[in-house]
């Protein structure tokens, strides 16, 4: 249970986290130290992508409030992971290490049924799977989200990452190989993906559930 009480996001555990400290920040800033509410400053797009600089919100992350509800370790984050079929009869690798924490693991497994019936030329955009990996982003002092059992990279030979482009090119230049139908199958079950962040990097996926339900409600009420 979840409750905003006095600007304040109250957890069952009782941990409290601002939910809007007031400050006015760069984006730079609402990555590198968040309130609550900097997350859904603009709204993940289901349909399309950003195409405004800075205006993918949904990268941010409040990790005090993710350590909360996942762990504060990667000792803390172990004791709940499971290891989930991933087209065990297509792959060699078989898996996924996901948490159990919030619904984590049942998204994952509801997701791979839906991609069940994907033409078969969609599934070589699934191999090569990484999920947990407790780790800091590149370039970054933020922990991952890969830290928390809660994201899935799927393919990178068939990605694109705006970082590598940066380091290769020092240019951006977006461009998507994934199918829809693989995404689509992620965000009905609570998933973002980066391929719809100004940021992209389109062969990740995670856990946002609070991330689609803005986006569905704020679509609803335009």
């Amino acid at each position: 249970m979840v409750r905003i009480a006095d600007n304040e996001v109250v957890l069952e555990s009782g941990a409290r986290f601002v939910w809007n400290d007031g400050r006015e920040k760069d984006y730079d800033e609402k990555i590198l130290s968040p309130d609550m509410n900097d997350v859904f400053t603009y709204p993940y797009p289901l349909q399309g992508n950003v195409l405004d600089r800075n205006k993918d919100t949904s990268r941010v992350r409040h990790l005090g409030f993710y350590k909360e509800i996942y762990g504060h370790s990667a000792d803390e984050v172990k004791t709940h992971l499971v290891k989930l079929p991933w087209f065990p009869h297509r792959f060699e690798k078989g898996f996924v290490v996901v948490t159990t924490l919030n619904g984590v693991s049942e998204a994952f497994a509801r997701v791979m049924q839906r991609l069940e019936n994907i033409p078969q030329a969609y599934y070589q955009f699934l191999s090569d799977q990484d999920a947990f990996y407790w780790r800091n982003i590149a370039d970054s002092p933020n922990l991952s989200p890969h830290s928390f059992g809660i994201a899935l990279d799927i393919n990178t030979q068939f990605s694109k990452y705006w970082l590598w482009d940066r380091k290769e090119r020092d240019e951006y230049k977006y461009e998507n190989q994934i199918p829809l139908e693989i995404v689509e199958a992620f965000e009905v079950e609570g998933f973002v993906w980066g391929g719809r962040w100004w940021h992209y990097d389109t062969m990740h996926f995670e856990y946002r559930p609070e991330i689609i339900c803005y986006a569905r409600n704020f679509k609803s009420v335009r």
